[in-house]
């Protein structure tokens, strides 16, 4: 089969997306170009290594301006690559494009946090963005791939674009399934919005984590709050 040829059958299925058959036009080329750009390449090169029939500045318009359902895209993408590669787990994680000098175009200030907690000789600000992200790592036959899914952009402080509602929104628009953090996400609050969302999550604990078994029901009730804990585990000693 032409790879050319089966790429439009793949890009044909994300065409309910968009509203018009422009913005459609203008993802096709969008991708062709990324493809046909295996290095970094800038937004000219992009567009012309496709051979586009749209003009140049339609395409920054429709990367800045143009409104589609993230959302929408999201589900088409996923179940393409879980339809090829069935078995995987999800892996999120929280990056950071930091530019420690003057804030350019495009990027937002956010406050750094350890500036105000000890580490008073750090700028007092960051210049750059944090990104929420989650992709699905399986095994395929050149080897074991991680495909990325979706990325959401986060504001410290935003009711609405914060930490947690950025991983609530994004696992929400993904199928159930296993999700891998780090440590970093050793938290109460990030397991409850997960196994809320049906997921099943697997996170590495920390250094000082401390585990206890659910508490029995005592056969003779006393007066007072009851157990929330019950037996201390101790790791070293559980057998596998």
């Amino acid at each position: 089969m032409d790879p050319l040829s089966h790429l439009e059958t793949i890009l044909s299925e994300y065409q309910p997306v968009f509203k018009y058959n422009a913005n459609f036009n203008h993802f096709r080329t969008y991708v062709k170009g990324l493809i046909n750009t295996p290095h970094r390449g800038t937004m000219t090169q992009i567009y012309l290594s496709t051979q586009p029939e749209t003009t140049y500045w339609s395409l920054p318009k429709f990367l800045g301006r143009s409104k589609w359902c993230l959302d929408e895209l999201t589900s088409v993408l996923t179940r393409q690559v879980q339809t090829t590669f069935s078995e995987g787990v999800y892996t999120y994680d929280e990056t950071k494009s930091i530019n420690d000098g003057v804030c350019q175009e495009g990027t937002h200030l956010f406050i750094n946090t350890r500036y105000n907690k000890r580490n008073k000789n750090q700028s007092k600000f960051h210049h750059g963005h944090e990104f929420g992200a989650i992709g699905w790592l399986c095994e395929t036959p050149q080897g074991v791939r991680l495909f990325p899914l979706t990325a959401r952009v986060m504001c410290p402080g935003d009711e609405q674009a914060n930490s947690g509602e950025v991983l609530k929104s994004i696992c929400a628009n993904v199928p159930p399934g296993l999700i891998i953090f780090d440590r970093g996400f050793n938290r109460r609050k990030v397991f409850t919005t997960i196994l809320a969302q049906g997921h099943h999550l697997l996170c590495r604990a920390k250094s000082n984590a401390v585990f206890y078994r659910i508490p029995t029901r005592p056969k003779h009730p006393k007066r007072g709050r009851p157990r929330r804990y019950g037996n201390r585990l101790h790791l070293p000693y559980l057998k596998y």
